[in-house]
């Protein structure tokens, strides 16, 4: 688990005009709003600022939002890559000249660095297909070189079966991508199904963020704190 940084010089490092983030505006244990934006600039120890699309404003334009919680993540521009996670609040937002939403300067932050053969923790439903069959599962792990799955029963399944994994990851993969079963063995109520690429993808910008982007989904969120 990533430990809350303090430092601001290393945030300021981190945090540039131009980065592109995910936002999550919650209002509630149920309730919340999230968009694509882009850091506009900051005032240090002060205020950051975002942009607002036109959307994002129409969606929002009868929500109260000042003083509401926001997350943010994102991936800096770094030599490897870090991701950047931290917790705000909204001070406000404004329509003109342009849309911008102002939060408070963030005190705590998460970061890690992204190394090139990461594997990535994920929560992403999946299908198997062998040969006609198709069996519902959990894409819950994925790098460069396979994937794991989660599944209720083994349906049959076998080591060294050939088999076609679908989830949302799926466009961005090869087309001609083949997968192999390596391993499967008990966990909690179902079976982790362990698969091998038969060659290790390439890791694409879109592809990464995408994988990264459903990774902050799976977990990271809950580990920023103020």
């Amino acid at each position: 688990m990533p430990i809350p940084n303090t430092n601001l010089i290393e945030l300021l490092r981190l945090l540039k005009p131009g980065m592109k983030m995910m936002a999550n505006i919650e209002f509630g244990p149920e309730d919340s709003y999230s968009f694509s934006t882009s850091v506009v600039g900051y005032k240090r120890d002060r205020y950051a600022l975002l942009d607002m699309p036109t959307k994002v404003q129409e969606d929002l334009v009868m929500r109260k939002i000042v003083n509401v919680q926001v997350t943010l993540r994102g991936i800096c521009d770094t030599e490897f890559g870090h991701i950047l996670a931290f917790k705000s609040t909204i001070i406000r937002s404004m329509s003109k000249p342009i849309g911008l939403l102002f939060i408070r300067f963030p005190n705590h932050f998460v970061t890690k660095a992204i190394r090139e053969h990461e594997r990535y923790k994920l929560s992403l439903p999946a299908t198997i297909t062998d040969n006609e069959r198709k069996i519902k599962a959990k894409l819950v792990d994925f790098s460069i070189s396979g994937c794991a799955l989660f599944i209720t029963t083994t349906n049959d399944l076998e080591k060294e079966t050939i088999i076609n994994v679908k989830s949302a990851l799926t466009p961005l993969l090869p087309s001609d991508l083949t997968s192999q079963i390596i391993s499967i063995r008990s966990h909690e109520n179902g079976y982790l199904v362990g698969v091998k690429f038969a060659q290790p993808i390439e890791m694409t910008p879109e592809l990464k963020q995408e994988v990264l982007e459903h990774s902050f989904m799976a977990g990271l969120t809950s580990q920023v704190t103020i």
